[in-house]
């Protein structure tokens, strides 16, 4: 508690020495009070309370492009912040993510964000055995939110919070978090009311999408010979543009994990000797200038032996140049987040 007083105060000192800050920016701040829970509905029960601070800034572009005007001026931002976790074998949590916000009424908006979050006691710092969510210091984040705002200063979160290193280093469980926020706002970006906007003249209707997904695992096997194996992801996709902000298509995933192959011979297994599988998802992608957020949900038609359940699910967050994209995503199966993947594709 002493630690979190400390950084209350800071946080709010800086605050209040940027309070001038107006027009496009804001300053704001929050506690929150939640849970911590392994990324495995085996262990759903083995939840520990959490609380913690953040802070953030939000810049709000105001233009006259499409985007803009069509997603009521989306903010982007950038959010520190420390989770104290008392009873935690992993230690507590600090992280920075970059954040996307945009209102969804006069006093609702979602937040996504992601970016890195470090653990005081990751298992590569302490080696015990009891924790096995966090295996290294650095890892990945996922950050979404539900936020209301009853006033102008005043702000109420219902927030996830997905952490892991994508099985970059044993062990990787991961951790899911749930927490509610109260937040104060010294500055908000105000959101212009620009009315009904009318869609572009001879915007792009249709488009195939090519993308992989190569990544390094740690396999979950500790008997084998290898401590990374590669992995990789093929998706090859069709998308129509209802507005130049929103399209929706369908797409198939191919899978390939050398992991698995090294499980198969290693068992001398003979039934199945592909450790691959082929999915096909529906998909929808909305755009916000040059970020994208793109999910779905789908069905594994195709199954390895090493596939627990056929639904599996996709959210990413990218950032497209030209006909290029790069970026971020999560997989899941059957709700359960499994890998973080880094993406390369193409518009074609």
């Amino acid at each position: 508690m002493k630690h979190l007083a400390v950084i209350m105060a800071a946080v709010c000192g800086l605050a209040t020495a940027t309070r001038a800050q107006q027009g496009g920016t804001a300053w704001e701040f929050n506690t929150n009070l939640g849970y911590a829970m392994p990324n495995d509905m085996r262990y759903i029960k083995d939840v520990i309370l959490t609380y913690g601070i953040d802070a953030a800034w939000f810049s709000r572009p105001v233009g006259s492009e499409y985007w803009q005007l069509k997603r009521r001026f989306p903010a982007f931002g950038v959010k520190a912040s420390y989770a104290a976790i008392p009873k935690g074998v992993y230690g507590d949590r600090f992280a920075l993510t970059g954040l996307l916000r945009c209102p969804l009424g006069k006093h609702l908006e979602w937040t996504l964000g992601a970016g890195l979050s470090f653990y005081t006691k990751p298992y590569s710092l302490t080696h015990d055995n009891d924790n096995g969510y966090i295996g290294s210091l650095v890892n990945c984040m996922v950050d979404l939110a539900l936020t209301c705002r009853p006033t102008t200063h005043t702000m109420l979160s219902l927030r996830f919070l997905h952490s892991s290193n994508g099985m970059l280093y044993y062990p990787n469980q991961g951790l899911n978090f749930i927490q509610l926020d109260l937040g104060y706002a010294l500055s908000r970006a105000e959101v212009p009311d620009v009315g009904p906007v009318a869609k572009p003249e001879g915007f792009r209707r249709n488009e195939f999408v090519v993308a992989v997904a190569p990544g390094i695992i740690t396999p979950r096997e500790r008997w084998l010979s290898r401590n990374y194996y590669p992995t990789y992801n093929l998706t090859l996709g069709y998308q129509h543009y209802h507005t130049p902000t929103f399209a929706y298509g369908g797409c198939v995933d191919v899978w390939y994990n050398f992991a698995h192959q090294a499980v198969m011979e290693r068992e001398g297994n003979t039934d199945y000797t592909v450790p691959a599988y082929v999915s096909v998802m529906p998909i929808m992608e909305s755009f916000y200038g040059p970020l994208s957020i793109r999910a779905g949900m789908g069905l594994t038609v195709v199954v390895s032996e090493k596939v627990r359940l056929p639904l599996y699910e996709r959210v990413g967050i990218y950032y497209n140049f030209g006909r290029a994209f790069a970026g971020i995503g999560i997989n899941a199966h059957g709700g359960q987040i499994e890998y973080v993947e880094w993406t390369l594709g193409l518009r074609l």
